[in-house]
């Protein structure tokens, strides 16, 4: 039986082990290509001015867009959690866990997912 800081020690490779296995399987060549083929699709639907959109709402085609690339990463993730037998929420937790125990300085993985 591990002692109570063994076992915390354990969980945290844990926690480390999983945020950066995600964090490598949203950077495979596959899916940063399937990015980057969607992000040209939709490159010509954004103004080119970076001011002009702040200066407006958004146009419906903007918010599809928005929706369609938050789904990219949503499907990746949830693809990593399923092979990896993780809930969603448990994975949360995790990541909140990993994010409490960096505190004010997050590493390198959790910067990498945000």
């Amino acid at each position: 039986e591990l002692l109570p800081a063994e076992a915390a020690e354990v969980e945290a490779e844990v926690e480390a082990h999983h945020l950066r296995g995600l964090l490598q399987w949203l950077r495979e060549e596959s899916f940063v290509l399937r990015v980057a083929e969607w992000s040209w699709d939709w490159s010509s639907d954004f103004p080119a001015d970076a001011a002009a959109v702040t200066d407006v709402e958004h146009s419906l085609r903007c918010t599809q867009a928005h929706r369609e690339f938050r789904e990219l990463f949503e499907v990746q993730a949830q693809e990593y959690l399923q092979r990896h037998g993780l809930g969603q929420e448990l994975f949360l937790s995790l990541a909140a866990r990993h994010a409490e125990a960096t505190g004010a300085a997050p590493d390198d993985v959790l910067e990498g997912l945000v």
